[in-house]
Parts: structure tokens; sequence; C-alpha cells
């Protein structure tokens, strides 16, 4: 499982060996309330994970490092390259990724990110620590087909954000009483994964056809008067 904690990390890291650790949260994310690097400077970041890698490697030689999501994944290059000039040996690291809101969400993240790794020519694996959709703008169904949609993609784990309905994302009501609808199928389809069957496969909506627009009809132009001395 993923562990995603404020706890020491040393702590962590003795109580569960080869642990993985998501090591930050969205270093560039904007949002007041929710800036969680400051300046979301990419060097001071990427000197945070190579000193957090250098020390739990001491405590544990298995731990597996996370690199924490970014909220724009076109910041990807960006990030690797500080990674890169920091001496952090990115091909050992694994990445989060977050996605909200869309079925397709992931998969294009997916997509962008991997177009940054080729150039980097590393192939890591990928775990999205958050997955969600917030209501009422969405109905809760679509939560599901969000996981269905996500157990079709290369990554390696699914956090769903979150259990608890503080913030219009839970499948449970915040005093614990409710389980909502969505939390009962979310259940069905592991227990259904466990059996070994498979979620239904998603196929993206055809793109419209367009018809194409009629040839205009040629204009047929009369012959010219002839002049035949007639007045």
């Amino acid at each position: 499982s993923v562990i995603a904690v404020t706890t020491p990390a040393s702590f962590i890291a003795s109580l569960l060996p080869g642990a993985l650790l998501e090591l930050g949260n969205e270093p560039d994310n904007t949002t007041a309330g929710h800036v969680f690097w400051q300046n979301q400077d990419y060097d001071t970041f990427a000197h945070f994970i190579k000193v957090s890698q250098d020390f739990l490697y001491q405590k544990d030689p298995h731990y597996q490092p996370i690199i924490g999501a970014l909220v724009d994944v076109n910041n990807t290059g960006k990030l690797l390259t500080a990674l890169v000039t920091a001496g952090v040996n990115i091909g050992h690291l694994q990445y989060a990724v977050h996605a909200y809101q869309s079925i397709d969400d992931l998969p294009n993240r997916l997509w962008r990110m991997n177009q940054f790794f080729k150039q980097f020519k590393i192939s890591p694996r990928i775990h999205c620590t958050e997955l969600g959709a917030q209501y009422p703008y969405l109905g809760k169904g679509v939560l599901l087909k969000m996981v269905q949609r996500a157990y079709q993609t290369n990554v390696e784990s699914i956090v769903i954000h979150e259990l608890f309905d503080y913030f219009g994302f839970g499948t449970v009501s915040t005093d614990w009483t409710t389980a909502y609808p969505v939390f009962m199928q979310i259940n069905a389809l592991v227990r259904q994964l466990q059996q070994g069957i498979l979620p239904p496969v998603y196929e993206p909506p055809a793109s419209p056809t367009k018809t194409p627009p009629p040839t205009p009809k040629p204009t047929k132009i009369p012959p010219p008067l002839i002049n035949n001395g007639i007045d």
C-alpha cells in the first residue's frame, strides 16, 4: 500500500520496511490555501527529495520512493530536470499522479507524463494517489466509472480521494452513518477483481462524423444573345 504521512519518515521506515513512501505533494500548486511548496521552486524541492532519499535509504535500503504528484503534468519536464541536477537517480523513483472530475483525466495525464519520461529515457511505475469526483457538480456514479477506467491503465495503485465527505468528494457521510451507493459499488468492483472478474472495457466515445458541406452546384451561364439585326 502507499503511505502518505506527516509522521517522521524514519519511524515509518522502521515500522514497515520496504514501504512505498510518497514524498511531497503538488509542489507546483498555486491555489490559495493549497500551496505546499514555497514559490513552487523545483530546485529546492528536488534537493528535498535527494536529502530524504539518502536519509531513508540508510534506515531501510528497500524503501520505495514515490514523488508527489504535480497539479499540471506539463511541468513534469521541469521537475525531472531539477531532480537530475540535484543528483537524484530518477530511474529508481516511482511517480504519483492525481486525477479528478473526468473518466478520461487519468489516461490523458498518463499519456502526457509518459512523453516526458521517454525524453529522459525512463519507464517508471506510476501510482494514482488521488482519484476523485466532487459533488454535486457530478453525479456520484461517475467515480465508479473513473475507477474502472483507471484499472485499465498502467497505474500500480489507486487511492480514492476521499473516504469521508468533508469537501464533496467523499463516499461516506461525515458522521460515519451512511455509505453512499458509490461506496458499495466500488466495494463490489473490488470483490469482482478479487474473483478474477474484470470490469467492462471502457470505450471512448467516437468522434462525431462531420458531414462534408454540400458541393455547390455550378451556376449555369445563359448563352449570349445574338444580334440578328431585328429591332
